[in-house]
């Protein structure tokens, strides 16, 4: 058989007829009628299982079960759409938490690219196309990658090609090859016919993005009839219009469509271009193929019919079905897509100023308030109303009388009486005080401070050197601040273990000494320490030779720190054995007075304390009768200021100015940029709705803008402003 077809992991068997359909730019679809199918093949010919169709070996097509209607005595008729139906299934690729996505000034390639690839498993391939900037290109989180591509194919009048085994789009400026078939009706074809309808667009509207005001609208074309074309996701006005120009290439010429049944087709492709002819039709024109159909029968029956279209044209017809899904994809879209609203923004100032002290009225224009997805800026108006008033100093008029204060009562002259008095007596004194002088117990000798040896139990100490060069450290150390001593350093004495042998023989050594303060981390002298031994003559008979001391005195610095003493020995002759090194500590002790302390002896005085004996004042306190003013206190009498507030409200007598001079300002990041727009000599001193866009140029930016009014006197009036801008808010 020419043809087989594998479902699942299966080989349909007993299939009756089959058939599968191609469109240009459009999913393709296929439908497969089985018989005789058991209930174990009925499992494995469900939804969501890979159909595969090869014609003589190679694939022909491939897709997914969709549709699965069972039927009596073991029929099954299976349905759904080619593998493309994945792009279907996924949504347009979103960044982070965002529900829209927007390209600004980017290549179709870069945008095809990123849709397509975003699905596992999809690759692209753009090499027989140009790549062209887009202006802008918005897709959003409910629109399906499908969606997204024709819609950007629509855009920039491109074709697509779908590679279904390897599951790759080609993206083409135009998919068609030459001269690729020629139909004459009666020798390869038959059933030619020509369906030739009135063009569906003298114009085309493109509506996007907003609404009222706020609506991106693009046009192209100035005749009738209008098509209008709306798609949510365009977002600015470049955009709006590059759609209508593709849309009005394809619908301006009265569209023809032909059908006609191949008798051989073998190779054909959607895109292909050629000739058909029919006589008895007076058909002879060059067309574009767009949509091949294939049906086959168990009997090897095998029907092909082609669509054609005018080169203009290269749409298929639209089924009931593709008309159902649009209208599906675009209610999706106008309900999910983000479109923004209406939003004013306000500010308002007053000021007393004149024609060199303006009114400055700044404010903020903020940039995701007033831009869309695209960075184009959204705004219907700015405008400004101004009024000038009298002068206002802000309080009303007020007026006080000096009254003064009448006093109540009098306060009469009545003195204090005293009772009581005090006695004059004098305080006794109890006892008296010896005078006696405290006695000297001892004398105290004349003796001078003892020096003595320091050398603490355990302090004496020798270390054995094995002569490699090292420096060995004492086994003990002194903390200089543990003792009462006054500290004077290490000394330090040594001696040669030598091998007997025959005759004198020198002793080649040189040895180190030095004191490390392993608190501080120094050495004293320094690191390389003191030698004290260069060379000696040794008789044969000497084993032991007893080197020069060495007393090393430590720095005042280093008091209250740990000291120990460290030694080697260098350039060792073959004939020495060991050094030793016995050390102490030397310092010397504190010294007192001998016979103790010179003191006082105890002593008292022999009376007691010298004090007064106890009394009183006989009569009690010397203090004040209690007493009062007669005639009450002395105040004020209650009392009013007589201030008086006027009905007026200090506006001045008369206005002063007669017109006002407006300056638009935008600030730059340092500095202003003065006078972006002027409006001079008003002649109004009252106006609404001033137009400070100059005919919609300003602002054209985000950022702080500033509003400066001057009248035209300089006696001084009020000055009262309304800076408003209409615009589309994002949300």
């Amino acid at each position: 058989m020419l043809y087989s077809i594998q479902i699942g992991n299966a080989a349909a068997k007993n299939w009756v007829q089959f058939a599968y359909d191609f469109k240009l730019n459009r999913t393709s679809n296929f439908q497969v009628a089985l018989d005789g199918i058991t209930s174990e093949y009925l499992n494995e010919y469900d939804t969501e299982n890979e159909i595969k169709i090869y014609r003589s070996g190679v694939l022909e097509f491939r897709g997914i079960i969709t549709l699965q209607k069972s039927l009596i005595a073991g029929g099954v008729v299976l349905s759904g759409l080619g593998i493309e139906i994945e792009l279907t299934d996924n949504k347009s690729p979103m960044v982070g938490s965002a529900i829209s996505r927007v390209w600004n000034s980017t290549s179709d390639h870069t945008i095809f690219s990123t849709l397509i690839t975003s699905v596992t498993g999809w690759d692209v391939d753009v090499t027989n196309s140009t790549g062209s900037n887009l202006a802008s290109f918005r897709t959003t989180a409910s629109e399906s990658v499908w969606n997204a591509v024709i819609s950007l194919i629509t855009q920039t009048g491109k074709d697509i090609y779908i590679d279904q085994e390897n599951k790759k789009v080609y993206l083409y400026d135009e998919l068609t090859r030459e001269s690729k078939f020629s139909f004459i009706e009666g020798k390869n074809a038959r059933n030619i016919t020509r369906t030739k309808s009135r063009s569906k667009a003298g114009k085309v509207i493109v509506y996007g993005k907003g609404d009222g005001e706020n609506q991106i609208i693009g046009s192209h074309g100035a005749s009738t009839p209008v098509e209008t074309v709306i798609d949510r996701n365009i977002i600015s006005e470049t955009e709006a219009n590059a759609r209508a120009v593709t849309e009005y290439n394809k619908l301006n010429p009265n569209p023809k469509s032909y059908k006609l049944t191949p008798i051989y087709s073998n190779g054909l492709r959607l895109g292909d271009s050629g000739q058909i002819s029919s006589n008895s039709a007076k058909i002879n024109e060059e067309v574009d193929l767009v949509r091949i159909k294939r049906v086959v029968s168990n009997l090897g029956k095998e029907e092909i019919s082609i669509e054609v279209t005018n080169p203009e044209n290269r749409q298929a017809k639209k089924t009931r079905a593709d008309e159902l899904n649009k209208q599906e994809a675009n209610y999706r879209q106008s309900q999910s897509s983000m479109q923004g609203s209406g939003n004013t923004l306000t500010w308002a100032g007053l000021i007393n100023g004149n024609n060199t002290a303006p009114l400055n009225l700044t404010f903020n224009v903020p940039s995701n308030y007033i831009e869309n997805e695209a960075g184009n800026i959204q705004i219907n108006s700015f405008t400004l109303d101004f009024d000038i008033d009298k002068f206002r100093s802000e309080i009303g008029t007020a007026s006080e009388d000096n009254v003064a204060p009448d006093v109540l009562n009098s306060s009469g002259n009545t003195a204090p009486s005293v009772s009581g008095s005090s006695s004059n007596q004098s305080a006794g004194v109890s006892g008296s005080s010896a005078n006696q002088s405290a006695g000297v117990s001892g004398t105290s000798e004349n003796q001078g401070a003892s020096e003595q040896g320091y050398a603490f139990s355990g302090y004496n100490d020798r270390i054995e050197d094995d002569m490699d060069g090292s420096w060995n450290n004492a086994s003990t150390s002194i903390n200089l601040g543990s003792s009462n001593y006054l500290f004077h350093g290490i000394f330090a004495s040594f001696s040669i273990i030598s091998v007997m042998g025959s005759g004198s023989f020198s002793l080649d050594v040189d040895l180190y000494v030095r004191a490390y303060n392993s608190d501080g981390g120094e050495y004293y002298p320094d690191s390389d320490g003191i030698r004290v031994l260069q060379r000696m003559e040794v008789d044969d008979d000497v084993a032991i030779t007893t080197c020069p001391s060495m007393y090393i005195h430590v720095p005042k610095n280093w008091s209250s720190e740990n000291i120990k003493l460290q030694f080697k020995s260098d350039n060792v002759s073959s004939d020495i054995e060991r050094a030793n090194m016995t050390y102490s500590y030397h310092g010397s002790e504190g010294h007192t007075h001998g016979d103790g302390s010179y003191s006082g002896d105890s002593h008292a005085h022999s009376d007691g304390t010298y004090s007064g004996d106890s009394h009183a004042h006989s009569d009690g306190t010397y203090s004040a009768d209690s007493h009062g003013h007669s005639d009450g206190t002395y105040s004020a009498e209650s009392h009013k200021h007589n201030v008086v507030i006027g009905d007026e409200v200090s506006d001045a007598e008369n206005l002063n100015a007669s017109s006002v001079d407006i300056h638009l300002d935008y600030w730059n990041g340092s500095s202003w940029d003065e006078d972006k727009h002027t409006i001079l000599n008003t002649n109004k001193t009252l106006d609404t709705d001033v137009d400070l866009s100059n005919g919609g140029i300003y602002p054209d930016n985000s950022g702080y803008w500033r509003v400066r009014i001057y009248t035209d006197n300089a006696t001084a009036d009020l000055i009262k402003s309304i800076v408003k801008i209409k615009h589309n808010l994002e949300n």
